[in-house]
């Protein structure tokens, strides 16, 4: 897990954070963008892009494995991160954490064989 804070001031992160890598396409301002998911967490997430983005700017992320979930830049880049904060129902969360659970366990299964 990593301490990359997407907020500012005393905001303090309510979701754990996951370390899981990959690919994505994203949809933002009516364009295809291509990038990599580096961070998850049931709320937001750090990705990197093949193009900078405005702080505000609605996106759709379709990640590998984990589906497809909608939000927007929450500030500027960091490290080569952009930080997205998804704007997605309780039942949507709910499924971005099994998703990200199931992805965790079958990385924990692939150690053992």
């Amino acid at each position: 897990m990593s301490g990359l804070e997407t907020g500012t001031g005393d905001e303090r992160r309510i979701n754990q954070r996951f370390d899981i890598e990959r690919t994505l396409r994203a949809v933002a301002n009516g364009e295809l963008r291509l990038g990599r998911l580096t961070e998850v967490s049931a709320g937001s997430a750090a990705i990197h892009l093949d193009k900078d983005l405005e702080v505000g700017t609605e996106i759709t992320l379709d990640i590998e494995d984990l589906g497809s979930y909608k939000g927007h830049v929450a500030g500027p880049p960091r490290d080569g991160l952009v930080p997205v904060k998804f704007d997605i129902d309780e039942h949507e969360e709910d499924h971005l954490i099994a998703e990200i659970m199931r992805v965790y366990t079958e990385a924990d299964l692939a150690k053992d064989d």
